[in-house]
């Protein structure tokens, strides 16, 4: 039959049921507008970060490190720059002059002319002549206003204006430590800059081009990382931006994957069941000569064109949600998000839909191209032979596997979910047939004809019992899925929510301070989950080399900060939870050695160059201390609890001054 006489035939045998059709066609609305909601955010994200995010980094090139950067580092970078600024970061405590409640923040001293991009708010008269900026989350929580005075230090310090954002801060990470602005002489002012402080510096430049900053970061990265430091292009903001946001990612296209899984076997088991009821039409339509493959291609094209209209509405609907979802996510994220369409998303949505759909259908598909003139005289469809009983499940796995790669973004994670899925399916079917075999043995003469009726609907001949409990079956169970892994993620970040976790920290208690804070915290029925105690201590020797012969080498590759911090360490027998030990043992079997073994963490080993069985040196208080590393481990330092480079087996260090942490 000629390809416009399938279509016209297919539509006529339409007319009486377009209406229930529709209804069906918006089981796959809601499953495509989720998916081209989340396709559209993550676009958009990324689309926005890249266009921003010179606004984000505040500048072409930056150079950061935990020390006053020498000008030999920084003297290329301003021959072949600009323009340039500067910024002295560190946490401290601020409180509202007059008032007693205190609040952890970001102090960022700023030069002139800060940031380089983006709006000058920084670079302000007010901050030069002593003024502090603060962030709405501070200005809210310690009721702060213009002309209202804050303490910092020692240094009383007017608020001459609230900002919104600063460059590089979302409303997320600015919950834990609210930014605060003021110029570097104000912070000299603050006497917060001492022996001992922890000051993160930043040195920005503008450069003609993006090129120019690329070439200048080849040039003197490796030097920069040598001493200790890092240095930042644009490029590397937009991967560390993109990277942040992978897990939402990721989380969000899971959502995505299981609101469409649930569409497509929602508008499966609707077509199921009207291609079910089209046997008798089928098998008078082969009366008059009509070939199966024919037959097929005629509901084919209706079931194509349910599940095209239905993903075209979702697709539509997605672009509506994808406006709701930026509203929302205003506060949360360091770019605006738009509402532009992104019609790459929105087609993958409606092809995703039209071929998921297809697939899940092929198997009432083959089923009715095996439809005879028989059927006119008996109930039921055809029996099917194993070949399309094995081509239908190909069709349907493949197109789901392709699916699930697409979203996932993950070949070896989306056949994992395929099997387990397929499982799941296999499980419920079962576990249908059993309970069908059930009620079918269930005589019902005592049961009042109501119940007798609907036990013998439900196990009449041609009956979709078995698809539509095995359907609800697999909705029921990716939806209780989807909830546990939100509740187990967000349980995983909400401190409040974790039983026996920490969500307070007390540090430098001395030994003779330490009865008096824990009968504080006793009579403020604070339970102390981890009491630590810190020994600081610097490294003397490595391998065999004293650092003074170590920075004199230039040949290695050890940042130098790795010779003249300070580490501070502790002793325990145990691995914590946010610990894995990679290798080694630990705890060490302990003998009389001189050497004291040690457990050190992955990427610091990895900086120091050493492994099991090297030794170092420590100075403790002008103690020499010889140690070998017997373990190395990776530690979790994203979990609100204790976290140490070094590790100490215990009774080793413990007459050692030393302070506490609670």
């Amino acid at each position: 039959m000629k390809f416009r006489s399938l279509i016209s035939l297919s539509l006529r045998d339409t007319r009486r049921h377009r209406t229930r059709l529709a209804v069906f066609s918006l089981a796959i609305s809601i499953g495509i507008a989720t998916v081209v909601a989340v396709g559209s955010l993550r676009a958009d994200l990324l689309y926005q970060i890249e266009v921003e995010a010179r606004d984000i980094l505040g500048a072409d090139v930056a150079v950061r490190g935990f020390f006053a950067v020498p000008d030999s580092l920084l003297t290329p970078f301003r021959n072949g720059t600009t323009d340039m600024a500067t910024e002295q970061s560190m946490a401290s405590m601020v409180r509202k002059n007059g008032a007693s409640q205190s609040r952890l923040v970001n102090v960022r001293a700023v030069s002139q002319g800060f940031p380089l991009y983006g709006h000058k708010m920084l670079g302000s008269e007010a901050l030069s002549a002593g003024g502090a900026l603060v962030s709405q989350n501070l200005g809210y929580q310690l009721g702060l206003s213009v002309g209202d005075t804050l303490r910092i230090g020692a240094a009383l310090v007017p608020v001459v204006g609230i900002y919104d954002k600063g460059p590089g801060q979302s409303g997320i990470a600015a919950t834990v430590a609210p930014g605060l602005y003021i110029s570097q002489q104000t912070l000299t002012q603050t006497g917060l800059v001492t022996y001992g402080s922890r000051i993160q510096y930043s040195y920005y430049f503008k450069t003609n081009n993006t090129q120019e900053a690329e070439t200048l970061k080849d040039q003197m990265e490796a030097q920069i990382v040598a001493a200790g430091a890092r240095v930042e292009t644009v490029a590397d903001s937009q991967r560390r931006m993109s990277s942040a946001y992978d897990n939402l990612i990721k989380f969000l296209n899971i959502i995505g994957f299981v609101a469409l899984v649930l569409g497509v076997l929602s508008i499966a088991s609707a077509v199921g069941m009207y291609l079910h009821q089209k046997v008798r039409t089928a098998a008078v339509l082969r009366c008059l000569g009509m070939g199966g493959r024919d037959l097929a291609a005629m509901y084919f094209f209706q079931v194509a064109a349910i599940s095209l209209v239905g993903a075209s509405l979702g697709a539509v609907l997605g672009w509506g949600l994808q406006g709701l979802i930026s509203n929302i996510s205003e506060g949360f994220l360091p770019v605006r998000l738009s509402v532009t369409p992104h019609f790459g998303v929105m087609a993958l949505g409606v092809v995703l839909g039209v071929l998921l759909t297809l697939g899940m259908s092929v198997f009432k598909l083959f089923a009715l191209s095996g439809v005879s003139a028989m059927h006119l005289l008996r109930e039921g469809l055809a029996q099917r032979s194993d070949t399309y009983d094995v081509r239908g499940l190909s069709v349907a796995a493949l197109l789901l596997y392709l699916a699930a790669r697409i979203l996932l973004g993950s070949w070896g994670l989306s056949l994992w979910y395929l099997l387990g899925l397929l499982i799941v399916l296999l499980l419920l079917a079962g576990l249908t047939r059993a309970l069908m075999w059930g009620l079918r043995n269930i005589s019902g003469a005592a049961l009042p004809f109501t119940f007798r009726y609907g036990l013998a609907a439900i196990r009449r001949p041609g009956n979709q019992s078995t698809l539509l409990m095995t359907a609800l079956g697999v909705g029921m169970f990716m939806v209780f899925t989807l909830a546990f892994v939100q509740h187990s993620v967000l349980s995983y970040l909400d401190i409040s929510e974790q039983a026996g976790k920490a969500n307070l920290v007390l540090f430098d208690v001395t030994r003779e301070q330490r009865d008096s804070v824990k009968e504080v915290l006793k009579a403020h029925h604070a339970v102390v989950t981890e009491e630590i105690s810190m020994v600081p201590m610097r490294l003397s020797a490595l391998k065999g080399r004293s650092v003074q012969a170590w920075q004199k080498d230039t040949s290695h590759r050890i940042p130098d900060h790795i010779f003249y911090r300070e580490y501070r360490v502790t002793s325990r027998g145990y691995v914590a939870d946010n610990e894995e030990i990679t290798s080694g043992e630990w705890p060490p079997a302990m003998t009389d050695a001189e050497v004291v073994p040690i457990s050190v963490e992955y990427y610091t080993a990895e900086q120091m160059q050493v492994a099991i069985g090297d030794r170092l040196e420590f100075n403790i208080y002008g103690i020499p201390f010889e140690v070998e590393v017997a373990a190395i481990r990776r530690v979790d330092f994203t979990r609100f609890q204790s976290s140490f480079t070094i590790v100490f087996p215990p009774g080793v260090i413990d007459d050692a001054p030393q302070t506490y942490a609670f």
